[in-house]
Order: C-alpha cells, then sequence, then structure tokens
C-alpha cells in the first residue's frame, strides 16, 4: 500500500513534468512515508496524440479540456482515458490518498470528473487537493463538495503534518481568505509558508524517480527549479506580494547542487526557474552563477541550461561581467518583464528603471551571445495615449538587436488581478467602474480602448518582425477579443482592417 499519489491534471504543458508534486513527494518520503507522482496530464494527451481531443493542448481556442461545461461533452471519452490510466498506472499502487495539484483554474474541471469516478469506484481512498489555484475561495468551494481535504499554501512542511494526521496544521481546510490579515494595503500570511521559521534551504531536491521520459520530447523533460518564493518588487499589476508576503530565497550554492544533482542523477539537460525574479537575491544569483560555471569548468562536457524570469536594473547596480557568468553558466535566454516603454508609466507600476538599462541590458546580451524575451502589455489604468506611443518607439530599440530579442510576448491587454495593488487601491489608479479583471473603466481607460491598442501593439510588432501573425500563435483571449470588438459602436478602421487580414 503506497501512502500517498500525487497527480498532475489536464490542462498543463507539455514540455516536462510540474515540479510541485516531485517536490512534495520527496519531502514525504525524507519523513518516512511511501508516495508516488504521475503525471496524468502528458499520459493523457500522449493517448490521444492524433485524435480531435489533442487539440486541447495545440489550439488556444478549444476549451473542451478546460471549461467545467464543456467537459461534459467528452465525459465519456475522459472516463475511459482515465480508466485506462488509473489500472495501468494507479491501481497497483494501492494508495490511501490520491492528492492532486489544482495548477490553475484550467484543472478544476478534470478534478472535479476524477474525484466524481474515485468517489463511485474506490470510496475508501482519500482524495486531497492542493496548489496554487485555492488561492481563490471559489476554487475551494467548487471543490469542497467532491474531495475529502485541501490543503492552501506552501505544502512542504504541511503535507507532512497532513499525513501524520496532524489536521489543526495551518493551511489544512482553511479557506484561503480566511487565513490571512490586510495591513497597509497588503494581504498577510493567506499562501505562502504557514511556519515563520521555515527555511527553503532545507527542502530536499524533488525526487523523479518514478518519472516516465518518454512521455516528454526526445526523453528529454523540463524540469523546473524553485529557487526562491515571493519578489523584491512590488509592481502594482501583480499579486505575488499577495500571495508570498515575504520575499524568501535559498542559497545560490543550494540550488546550484540542486541542478547538479538533477543533471547527473536524471540528465536533466534543461531548467526553467519558478521564480518570480530568478535574479531578486543578486547576491546569492551572482554564488549560483559562478557555481555552475566552476562545475562546467571542471565538467567540459556538462551542456546543461536553463531560463527564468529576470529583473532589469539600473547600469550602476550591477557590473558587466554578470553577463559573461550568466553565458558560462548556462543561461539560455533572459525573460524579463519591461511592460511599457514609458518610463512614466513604469514608474506608476512601481517598475522603476529606465530606458537607458533596458538598452545597457540589450547591448550586453548582445555582447555575450545571448537572447531576451521582453514582456508586454498595454493598458495599465493610467496610460494615456503618449505612453501607448512610447511603447511603440522601445520596439524600434528591440529592432536595433535582432541577436538578441527574436520576439515579444505579449497576451492580452492589462487584466486587473485580485489582491494586486491595482485591485486593493482602485481609486489611487483612477478607476471609475469596476466588473471583473478584464471589464473596468478609469479616467484614462476603456475596454475598447485597450483592447484596439492592444491589436494596433500587435500589429506594429510583426510589422517589426517581433511577433509572429500566425493564428496557431495567438492566444484564445486575442481570438476572443476580436469577436468582441465587432459588437463595438465607433469602431477604429483601423483595428478592423487588422483583425480582417488575419482572419482572411
Amino acid at each position: 500500500m503506497t501512502d500517498i499519489v500525487f497527480l498532475s491534471v489536464p490542462k498543463l504543458q507539455l514540455k516536462g513534468p510540474i515540479l510541485s508534486i516531485h517536490l512534495l513527494k520527496a519531502c514525504v518520503i525524507q519523513a518516512g512515508f511511501s508516495a508516488k507522482a504521475l503525471d496524468f496530464n502528458a499520459w493523457f494527451a500522449n493517448q490521444v496524440k492524433g485524435t480531435s481531443l489533442y487539440e486541447c493542448w495545440t489550439n488556444p481556442d478549444n476549451k473542451i479540456l478546460t471549461d467545467r461545461h464543456a467537459i461534459k461533452s467528452i465525459e465519456d471519452q475522459y472516463e475511459m482515458v482515465w480508466e485506462m490510466f488509473w489500472e495501468e498506472k494507479i491501481e497497483k499502487l494501492d494508495p490511501k490518498i490520491i492528492g492532486i495539484c489544482a495548477f490553475s483554474e484550467w484543472t478544476l474541471p478534470n478534478i472535479g470528473l476524477i474525484s466524481k469516478w474515485i468517489r463511485a469506484k474506490n470510496p475508501n481512498i482519500k482524495i486531497l487537493v492542493g496548489g496554487p489555484c485555492l488561492k481563490h475561495q471559489r476554487a475551494v468551494q467548487y471543490l469542497q463538495p467532491l474531495i475529502d481535504d485541501f490543503i492552501t499554501g506552501d505544502a512542504e512542511l504541511s503535507i507532512v503534518e497532513y499525513l501524520k494526521g496532524n489536521m489543526t496544521y495551518p493551511g489544512i481546510n482553511v479557506m484561503p481568505e480566511s487565513a490571512g490579515n490586510w495591513k497597509d494595503g497588503n494581504l498577510l500570511g493567506s499562501f505562502g509558508s504557514h511556519d515563520n521559521n521555515f527555511d527553503r534551504n532545507d527542502i530536499p531536491p524533488p525526487d523523479y524517480d518514478d518519472l516516465d521520459k518518454s512521455l516528454y520530447h526526445n526523453n528529454k523533460p523540463l524540469y523546473s527549479i524553485c529557487g526562491s518564493r515571493g519578489c523584491v518588487r512590488r509592481c502594482a499589476f501583480c499579486n505575488v506580494p499577495a500571495i508570498w508576503p515575504k520575499f524568501m530565497f535559498r542559497g545560490g550554492k543550494i540550488i546550484a547542487d540542486e541542478m547538479i544533482y538533477l543533471y547527473e542523477k536524471y540528465g536533466g539537460h534543461k531548467f526553467l526557474f519558478t521564480d518570480s525574479l530568478i535574479n531578486g537575491n543578486l547576491k546569492e544569483f551572482y554564488v549560483l552563477l559562478k557555481e555552475l560555471c566552476a562545475y562546467k569548468k571542471r565538467n567540459p562536457k556538462a551542456d546543461f541550461k536553463f531560463m527564468g524570469q529576470f529583473i532589469t536594473r539600473e547600469k550602476n547596480q550591477i557590473s558587466d561581467d554578470m553577463f559573461d557568468l550568466m553565458r558560462d553558466a548556462g543561461y539560455d535566454h533572459v525573460t524579463t518583464g519591461i511592460e511599457s516603454g514609458s518610463e512614466k508609466l513604469r514608474k506608476e507600476m512601481n517598475k522603476n528603471f529606465s530606458n537607458d538599462a533596458i538598452e545597457y541590458h540589450l547591448q550586453q546580451l548582445q555582447r555575450v551571445g545571448m537572447t531576451m524575451v521582453p514582456l508586454m502589455f498595454v493598458g495599465f489604468p493610467t496610460e494615456t495615449e503618449d505612453d501607448f506611443q512610447e511603447t511603440i518607439k522601445l520596439m524600434d530599440m528591440f529592432q536595433k538587436y535582432p541577436d538578441v530579442v527574436k520576439y515579444v510576448t505579449t497576451d492580452h491587454p492589462m487584466i486587473i488581478v485580485r489582491n494586486s495593488p491595482v485591485y486593493i487601491n482602485k481609486d489611487e489608479f483612477h478607476i471609475r467602474e469596476f466588473q471583473d479583471g478584464n471589464y473596468w473603466v478609469s479616467d484614462f481607460s476603456t475596454r475598447k480602448l485597450r483592447i484596439e491598442r492592444h491589436y494596433k501593439f500587435l500589429d506594429e510588432i510583426d510589422k517589426r518582425g517581433l511577433w509572429e501573425r500566425k493564428r496557431h500563435l495567438i492566444s484564445s483571449r486575442t481570438h476572443t477579443m476580436a469577436e468582441e470588438y465587432m459588437q463595438y459602436e465607433n469602431l477604429d478602421q483601423e483595428v478592423v482592417d487588422i483583425i480582417n487580414s488575419w482572419y482572411q
């Protein structure tokens, strides 16, 4: 009998296993319990490859596995695939508990179907759910009738206490909103670690002993690394400080040791940092780079690379040699949140770096032969037409460095995220009407205007070769906005022409 089987469910990316289930597996094994971690998401996708169901992972508009109502249309097919998975992978493990990761709201309909099946077929097995999605009360309320227990917040400690039977441990069966307190516009203690003495350096490396590499491209899964929780910045549009009020980081040497361990034991050739900022702690970032460089110097055949979100700093805060270390350590490409070309607007976002700082990074990355992926969006509540034009102008700077910026990432105009500073302090950001994260009005912005700027921005980066206007690369939100926009009055003909050119 296995104490717990951890499970990831659709719909998730297919490049590699989700970190959480393998990390929690390592934690409970370290505590003396038995555990397995299984990727039902990737297994499912491999089983239905070549069928219409596989479009769920390839077509951004297909919501069959993500919509609570649409999934009913394929419930019989889904249950058949799940039964195959149960018989092949889970039944022989004879689990006491099934621990399911609710990574996002996309996973909720899948958890619902699976939980109902387990209840009917194996009522003695407990169903436990945890994950980022449970930061929302509505997700917990949807799941509660279907499951036995849930854990909110980081679960490295609480999962062990749960298996010990300590049901009063913080985070176990506690609604997320009731777990924290409001102070100075921040929600404290709701979703992060429930133990103030929690040292992330004590976490064991994730356990991938039971990973089926054949589920991933070329048998080479992308492995995730968690170097920190929280963020050193308090960007106005972001709710990370509400999730993790305190920036918690692991030592650079410990992170490097974990990467080397995963490379040597499992053949990990590519790593993705799940951190909000890989270089949030600059001192430990240098330690990480130097440790990896030293290892690669001792082992010249070591060819692993890594990726992660990167903070842009002013030139006087860093040194040129950091970029050499990044290249030599195997930093594959820099993903950095630029957001806007307007310095004024970035200051209002609490992103305090100049356009000169951006160009300095571009110059250094070009010098060492690395690439950058800028993250951008339009439609911040205080964005003016001049701010928007500054963003277009910044694209000319990116165009000057074609070997560095291959493309710009932008998925949608500004969405007001729950518990972000903009959400909490609507008056400060001139928001007059608020329906939900997409539908709101400020003194400077309307939904219609944000859609117009989004399409114009996409068209501008497409003209500069910084984005591909192929339909399969356009997000589902962008598809939906095209239909929505055509319902407005007084349409902008330029935007209509852009939309029509895409769908001819």
